[in-house]
């Protein structure tokens, strides 16, 4: 915590929770743990930042614990003359999001390039399950993420720096 805590950031920080959180999350102690370090867990819901641009997070799907709201749920009271980040775990709904007008969604997830063969089958799932993907206004990032799923190692490089759109 004390390292999130010590960012020098302008606006603030955001966070959503992923399907690997899920065991952590009932018990709290991810939420406790972002709280401590002063950031903002969205769970389908958002911010306005610096009255310059909106955040929204959507909750995780299959955590059960209740119903993802749709994008366009969450976008009432949101004034699309600013621009939108969407913060969502999972690169999924990308055409209600592109709808939406979301200008960049941020998403993870996918772990391409952890252990070879994982990204053929990312590859197959998603539409982009690594890099930058652009169509129109609407911009998809998704990273690999920082940790591990499955044996706590990565092999080769496994990120080409694609770009699709």
């Amino acid at each position: 915590m004390g390292v999130l805590k010590q960012m020098g950031v302008r606006y603030g920080m955001a966070a959503v929770p992923g399907n690997h959180d899920r065991a952590l999350r009932n018990s709290g102690e991810v939420l406790r743990y972002f709280e401590e370090a002063g950031i903002t867990v969205l769970r389908d819901n958002y911010i306005k930042l610096a009255n310059a641009f909106y955040v929204i997070g959507r909750d995780d799907p299959g955590h059960g614990s209740r119903e993802r709201k749709e994008i366009s749920e969450l976008m009432s009271g949101i004034d699309s003359s600013y621009p939108i980040i969407l913060l969502d775990h999972q690169p999924i709904d990308l055409e209600a999001a592109q709808k939406s007008n979301i200008d960049l969604q941020l998403s993870g997830h996918t772990h391409r390039g952890q252990v070879f063969p994982s990204q053929l089958i990312t590859g197959k799932i998603y539409e982009l399950d690594w890099g930058l993907l652009k169509k129109g206004a609407y911009h998809l990032v998704v990273s690999s993420g920082y940790g591990t799923w499955g044996p706590p190692t990565r092999l080769f490089k496994g990120n080409s720096g694609q770009i699709k759109g």
